[in-house]
């Protein structure tokens, strides 16, 4: 992209994201989450930008966002946490083309990491599928522990004479 103003010869620029950030959120969240329903996306965006358990940041290589990061706080038992309120990584996300960037997202952890120990979060969790392999590398290198692996499984249940109203309604 030479000539172009994303030609990475200029430093990145970091912030929290807000409302006014929603476009640019919900395009690299998108491109993140494929399979995901846009319009359920856009409203978990919504939500996740006013809910002051959450916060989104953004970098941006001049006025183009080139990643983003989702933290919450989570007060359920997180494995690995021992029942402490732990800061969560919900979602990072840098684009392809700005991946070799050495420190973008690494500096988008580092402000999910701040964010939740001023939120007096005691411990900091992620997870990734066991197949992407470069987010797993990823959190290893950024200092996180495999403690567990895990396959969720899910069958439908059929009842041969099923009723209109179930047991606990009857």
């Amino acid at each position: 992209m030479l000539g172009s103003k994303h030609n990475m010869d200029h430093p990145v620029s970091y912030q929290k994201a807000s409302l006014t950030d929603f476009d640019p959120l919900t395009e690299l969240l998108g491109l993140l989450f494929q399979k995901e329903n846009t319009k359920r996306l856009r409203a978990d965006t919504k939500s996740s930008l006013v809910d002051p358990k959450q916060a989104m940041f953004l970098a941006y290589d001049g006025d183009l966002a080139i990643g983003t990061a989702h933290v919450s706080v989570r007060q359920e038992d997180v494995e690995g946490s021992h029942g402490k309120v732990c800061g969560y990584l919900e979602a990072l996300y840098v684009r392809s083309e700005h991946r070799l960037r050495r420190g973008v997202a690494l500096k988008l952890l580092g402000m999910c990491e701040t964010w939740a120990a001023r939120n007096r979060c005691k411990s900091f969790a992620s997870d990734c599928f066991l197949d992407n392999t470069g987010s797993y590398q990823f959190h290893i290198r950024a200092g996180f522990t495999d403690i567990s692996r895990n396959v969720h499984f899910i069958k439908e249940v059929t009842y041969p004479f099923m009723t209109s109203n179930p047991i606990w309604i009857q």
